[in-house]
């Protein structure tokens, strides 16, 4: 038996042994790995997206909330604004006049509360509701109506005058009107006392007015009877005893200081009653025109009389010339005894409405403690054997000075003379 020979294992190459295969296409490798690159990209986007996303969001919500916060100081203000406000405040529909919101002045005003008041319309806070609606029509016209006068009803019946103004505005497709009301019964009130005085002072003036006439016709008659027939007596002097004549005398002084005493309270009553209307007048051409008419003796004008500035305003030139007349007649008449006349007159502007003149003199004077019984009426401080006069001058000066505007008063010493200071707008440049 012959020997079995292991079969030789034929070698091979490594080169051999590998199978011989084709290089893959490169398409077939990227179908492999494409679709993880692009799971990663869209997943990196998705992530940088989201951040954008978050950033906007967080951005977004910032300024919402700092909107809200701008929008709640704008509503504290408001609130604040609407709640302290001394008018009283309604806010109503404009389509349905239903009230929406009140303030606590309103509530004050009206008397009712704010959930009361929410209940009403605005016609019915009325006192004449028609008056109502035409300024409401105006305000959704989209102007600001005022009504200068309408009465409204409280919650206990009681009338009162109010001021309203009323304006609209609008939210998204409603519209609100707001109505601001102002209690003017302290207004109307005085309006009506100031008319009640304006008609108590017409019928004064025309009293005084019945009494100029008065006093100029039939007060004067019977003086001019006794006149008369003093004089047809005094004819007869020879025909008369010496004692018969005294009273004769007597009489006729009598009746002419009767005559001054009408002509003085005529002068007052009529300057009492201003009718005349103002004019330009220049004062230095009335006091000239005074003083000449005065005739003073020779030596006490124009030297012993100063005149300083005086300016030219609006007044009535003839009371202006009566007022001059009696304060240089006052001088005159107190000057001190043996001593030259002295009178100084000027004026000074206090202010861009005001001129002060001032009348100076250095006669005898008088206690301070007199002076307001010098402005009134028929007042004398010295009597009639002493001085003449009837005591109307001062009173007459003080009715002048106070129907132009102005003020008088004086400064004096007993025996040092006196100052007489008035005041008369400027309406006028000097």
């Amino acid at each position: 038996m012959e020997p079995k020979t292991p079969k030789t294992e034929k070698k091979t190459s490594p080169a051999s042994a590998r199978p011989k295969t084709s290089t893959p296409p490169k398409p077939e490798t990227e179908k492999i790995f494409h679709p993880v690159i692009k799971t990663k990209l869209k997943s990196a986007l998705d992530h940088v997206e989201r951040k954008s996303s978050t950033r906007r969001l967080s951005k977004f919500i910032a300024e919402r909330n700092s909107a809200l916060d701008s929008l709640q100081v704008i509503e504290n203000k408001y609130e604040k604004l609407f709640s302290v406000q001394s008018d009283g405040i309604l806010l109503f529909d404009a389509e349905t006049n239903q009230i929406l919101d009140a303030n606590e002045s309103a509530c004050k005003l009206f008397g009712y509360n704010k959930e009361e008041l929410v209940q009403l319309t605005i016609p019915e806070l009325s006192v004449e509701p028609e008056q109502t609606f035409d300024p409401l029509e105006e305000a959704i016209k989209d102007e600001l109506k005022k009504n200068p006068l309408l009465y409204i009803k409280s919650k206990s019946g009681k009338t009162i005058a109010t001021e309203r103004t009323a304006g609209i505005f609008h939210i998204k497709s409603r519209s609100y009107i707001f109505a601001i009301y102002r209690d003017i019964t302290p207004q109307i009130e005085n309006q009506e006392a100031i008319k009640r005085k304006s008609i108590e002072l017409e019928k004064s003036n025309q009293a005084l007015k019945d009494f100029v006439s008065i006093a100029s016709h039939d007060l004067q008659a019977p003086l001019r009877k006794i006149n008369s027939f003093s004089i047809r007596l005094e004819s007869e002097r020879e025909n008369i005893s010496p004692e018969s004549m005294e009273y004769l005398e007597r009489m006729q002084k009598t009746a002419h200081r009767m005559q001054e005493l009408l002509d003085d309270l005529l002068l007052y009553s009529q300057v009492s009653v201003q009718t005349e209307p103002l004019q330009s007048t220049n004062l230095e051409i009335i006091l000239t025109h005074v003083l000449e008419d005065l005739n003073l003796p020779p030596g006490k004008f124009p030297e012993n009389i100063k005149i300083g500035s005086l300016p030219k305003i609006e007044a009535n030139p003839s009371q202006m010339r009566q007022l001059f007349q009696n304060l240089i007649s006052n001088s005159i008449k107190f000057q001190k005894k043996g001593m030259p006349l002295r009178i100084e007159i000027q004026g000074k502007l206090i202010d861009k409405e005001l001129w002060q003149i001032f009348v100076k003199d250095h006669g005898i004077g008088f206690d301070e403690k007199n002076l307001d019984r010098i402005f009134r009426p028929f007042e004398r401080l010295h009597g009639l054997n002493k001085y003449e006069g009837t005591g109307m001058g001062l009173a007459i000066c003080k009715n002048i000075v106070e129907g132009h505007r102005g003020t008088i008063t004086a400064e004096s010493q007993l025996g040092h003379g006196a100052c007489f200071i008035f005041t008369l707008p400027a309406k006028t440049t000097s």
